[in-house]
Parts: C-alpha cells; structure tokens; sequence
C-alpha cells in the first residue's frame, strides 16, 4: 500500500478531480475504497466501505449501506485489518487483480495504484479539449 499522492487537493482540484469519487471515475476503476468515522442514519459506527463505480457491491446488503459492502471497524486499531480485509474481498470479487496495489488519494479514498495519476492525466486531457485546444498529447 502506498501511503499517500503525490498530487495535493488544490492540483486535483485545479483539474476538476473534488473527491475520491471523481478520480475513481476519471480513472475508469470499477470500485473505491473509503473510511468512515461519522456515524450516519441508525447509528452506523466506523467503517470502510467498497464502493461501485456504477453499481452496488453489495446489492442485498442492509438499505443503510445504500448497497455498498462495508466492513465495520471496532476501534482506531481495527481499521488497517478492515482496510485490508476490504481490499482483499475487492480482488476475490475480480474488480481489481489479485496483487493490486493500492494508494490512498489526498481526500482519503483508496485506489489501485496508478489511478490517481491516471485521473490526473484523464483530467488534463478533458480540460485541455474543453478550451478549445484539440490536438492533446498527453
């Protein structure tokens, strides 16, 4: 796992990229994986979550985990062993490969490793083409 981006909020945001959701997308992942410690609707404790790009990872799951599959962390120590467990179940799915690296993103998301630049360039290219400048090299 790499610990962090080499890219700061500012210079995603600069592209356009706000959350992890957006770099996720930009980067054409099929999932994202993020940490909670906000307690939400029904008193949901910390926890880490597998999020879809498109679709619920875990469709039969409870309503309050709007289909996302979630690991709950029982306390600050529990949450690398829910990070990890989440990442694995990731790669059994076969959304990610089975030695897939990852790295965490400034707005905390978690990625396959390589993601978050390749939203970065994915980002460059777009807003390049939107101003008007047609030829891109990237």
């Amino acid at each position: 796992m790499t610990k962090g981006s080499v890219f700061t909020r500012a210079q995603l945001r600069a592209q356009r990229l706000f959350n992890s959701w957006d770099i996720a997308t930009a980067a054409g992942n099929k999932v994202l994986i993020a940490y909670s410690n906000s307690t939400g609707r029904m008193g949901t404790g910390m926890h880490v979550q597998v999020f879809g790009i498109g679709f619920k990872t875990d469709p039969k799951g409870p309503w309050y985990n709007y289909g996302n599959k979630t690991f709950l962390v029982n306390g600050i120590k529990d949450k690398p062993l829910k990070l990890l467990a989440a990442q694995g179940w990731a790669s059994i799915q076969g959304y990610v490969g089975p030695y897939t690296e990852w790295e965490r993103d400034p707005f905390g998301g978690w990625h396959p490793k390589g993601s978050i630049l390749r939203a970065w360039k994915a980002a460059t290219i777009t807003r390049l083409y939107d101003h008007g400048q047609k030829e891109v090299t990237a």
